[in-house]
């Protein structure tokens, strides 16, 4: 029997957070945000737009995957990339129809920088290359971690 462990340690109320789970809590940071200008419960909004995975507890601990298979793992990576996108659009439609000065149009671009730089500085795209072979959706999780790389969404500093 093999049992994948997360044994990233807690330092006081912030923890580091890895990509799969890093970008989850930022889908459902922007999540949050649209289901109050929807005046809807998360749960129902999150559901009625196909996001409800990003509910539970890790995203990574609740997907049924073979961690030890890199295709497996990209293309879990690639799935969560493309709803992070579909949910960016959502946030722009919904930001074009408040009012310029409304506190709501202020929450959703918070919310969409921050779901934005964390794609940036964890998630390299790629070009199609016609690969037929290729079933990660065209990211990878970026070499290195840059200098102000964010930790946590719930405690950027």
């Amino acid at each position: 029997m093999r049992v994948a462990l997360d044994t990233t340690y807690i330092l006081g109320r912030g923890a580091v957070k890895d990509t799969y789970n890093l970008l989850a809590d930022g889908i459902v940071k922007l999540l949050r945000v649209l289901a109050a200008v929807a005046n809807a419960t998360l749960p129902a909004w999150a559901e009625a737009q196909g996001y409800e995975r990003y509910l539970g507890s890790s995203i990574k601990g609740e997907a049924v995957i073979d961690w030890s298979d890199r295709k497996a793992r990209r293309k879990l990576l690639g799935e969560i990339v493309a709803d992070a996108d579909r949910l960016l659009e959502l946030a722009r439609q919904a930001w074009v129809e408040l009012p310029e000065d409304s506190v709501q149009r202020q929450s959703i671009v918070a919310g969409a920088e921050l779901l934005g730089q964390l794609l940036l500085q964890d998630i390299e795209r790629k070009s199609g290359d016609g690969d037929a072979d290729d079933d990660d959706d065209g990211v990878s999780i970026r070499d290195g971690v840059s200098r102000d790389r964010m930790l946590s969404v719930h405690d950027p500093e």
